[in-house]
């Protein structure tokens, strides 16, 4: 296994002359017909220098993972996917909000690799104690993502960017937390794999990608099987604005609709009662709102 080509200068936000690049090593990963040729993909982006480039790489190695079935082999993917990721969080220069968006959004990936370990390398999901400590560690990004969003710096494109990821954050710690409210160890939520949430795409044909995936075990079936696939959006709104296609199988949720309790939901809420049943677990208002949100979420999956 080749160890990552990380070149030791200041990790930089990609500019526009780089997305080409991006893109291509993306579509060279996708249409990869070995290991081989994905991880010459990884090579590709781990030398590139910036912090798309290294968060992307890192998706692909916990990918790549899955199909391994040496265990050593798995463990040096995982361990080159959180050096990529290390790297980009220590090494990246400014901290406009794009920088702090991608902060965000690699500082997840590195949350939730516990589960991805358990689900690709164990094929199991893993006992409690590790699903709490990790919705716990996404409850505190999301306060970090609140107090990013209301320090942004006017970018609409950069403000757009983050609300998505707040989003994002939103169905994922609901359903986490539910998962937890079952007794663990036979929901697991996780961010979707780099080809299923950057693949699949074709214009002419409905969508199949997908942003969290909710695997169920009966402990029975080896491994976890996907049991929901669910795309995120801001809002209803966006169904007219990006009129894309979605396969049946996935579930679109439309957040600020979806989930709202009152006439307006504010984006950081959901975050925001997380923490707050979090630091209180008596306080029964907060838990309740939360328990009223996940029964709609839920009856959107169906």
């Amino acid at each position: 296994m080749s160890e990552p080509l990380i070149p030791s200068v200041t990790i930089e936000v990609p500019s526009s002359e780089t997305h080409s690049l991006l893109r291509q090593a993306t579509d060279v990963y996708l249409g990869a017909q070995n290991n081989n040729e994905k991880l010459a993909a990884v090579d590709s982006l781990e030398m590139q220098n910036n912090m798309v480039a290294l968060r992307r790489a890192g998706e692909m190695c916990i990918e790549i993972s899955s199909t391994e079935s040496n265990p050593d082999e798995q463990r040096k993917l995982f361990n080159r996917a959180r050096r990529d990721w290390e790297f980009a969080l220590v090494r990246q220069s400014g901290k406009n909000s794009t920088v702090k968006t991608l902060e965000l959004e690699i500082s997840s990936l590195i949350a939730n690799s516990p589960l991805y370990w358990a689900l690709l390398a164990e094929k199991n999901i893993p006992e409690t104690a590790i699903l709490q400590e990790v919705y716990a560690h996404n409850v505190t990004l999301a306060s970090i993502a609140k107090s990013t969003l209301e320090s942004t710096d006017g970018n609409r494109d950069t403000d757009r960017h983050l609300v998505g990821r707040i989003q994002e954050a939103n169905v994922l710690l609901l359903l986490q937390r539910f998962g937890l409210k079952l007794g663990g160890q036979d929901w697991l939520a996780v961010p979707s794999l780099f080809s299923q949430d950057y693949g699949h795409t074709r214009p002419e044909v409905p969508q199949t990608s997908w942003d969290i995936s909710v695997y169920t075990w009966n402990k029975k079936t080896v491994p976890p099987e996907l049991t929901y696939k669910i795309q995120v959006k801001s809002n209803y709104g966006s169904r007219f604005k990006h009129p894309e296609r979605y396969s049946d199988e996935v579930k679109v949720m439309y957040v600020a609709s979806d989930l709202k309790l009152k006439k307006k939901m504010n984006i950081t809420d959901i975050g925001a009662e997380c923490m707050l049943e979090l630091q209180n677990p008596r306080n029964m208002q907060v838990t309740h709102q939360l328990d009223t949100r996940t029964e709609k979420l839920l009856d959107i999956l169906g």
